[in-house]
């Protein structure tokens, strides 16, 4: 995606690898110029970046062993469920009714399922996906809810986030993505590198 964006607008880039707490404390101090890394904007995160439109929408997943899947979350009626504290999965699961167990981590969660201390655990879909390719031996299986339950949710886009004030900057990343939309190159890379099944409905 970077890639393709340096393209089209005619820029040159280097990565910063970096923990993603720290990016918008990078951003700020100047320690980087522009933040793509499957971030959404906030209201805390507003304050001190702005962001282009969305260039993905992040899907949510049950992630479960395949002799006990969970299609939907009426399905996790009186069972336990793993989920990372603080994160609208434990949200939207609390919501639901469901039993919920929150760690510090979405691995300490997947740990859950591992010892099989939960039932499932609700994730953000490509990292369930990721969890089922790193363990084929555990035959796991990932159901992901429709789009309106995220929607529910007001569950936000990644953005390209850029220093609060850099509105000329920002407006090329926006006809950028448009047009990468637009001609339907943003939904031959996510069904690439996610599925078909997290393209617009």
């Amino acid at each position: 995606f970077i890639e393709k964006l340096s393209e089209e607008l005619g820029f040159t880039y280097e990565f910063s690898d970096m923990e993603f707490s720290g990016l918008i404390g990078a951003i700020s101090s100047g320690r980087c110029d522009v933040i793509i890394s499957g971030i959404s904007i906030n209201e805390e995160r507003d304050k001190v970046v702005d962001a282009s439109a969305p260039y993905f929408m992040p899907r949510i997943a049950i992630l479960s062993y395949e002799d006990n899947e969970y299609p939907d979350l009426e399905s996790l009626e009186g069972k336990t469920v793993g989920v990372s504290f603080g994160t609208v999965y434990e949200t939207i699961a609390s919501d639901a009714g469901i039993d919920v167990k929150a760690l510090d981590s979405t691995a300490l969660a997947f740990q859950e399922l591992t010892n099989k201390t939960v039932d499932a655990c609700i994730f953000d879909a490509n990292q369930a996906q990721t969890f089922i390719d790193d363990n084929p031996e555990m035959k796991l299986v990932r159901n992901i809810l429709p789009a309106e339950v995220g929607e529910q949710y007001e569950i936000n886009g990644y953005c390209v986030l850029v220093p609060e004030g850099e509105t000329e900057l920002l407006s090329y990343f926006d006809d950028a993505i448009a047009s990468l939309k637009e001609s339907g190159w943003m939904d031959e890379l996510i069904a690439k590198w996610c599925g078909e099944d997290y393209l617009s409905e």
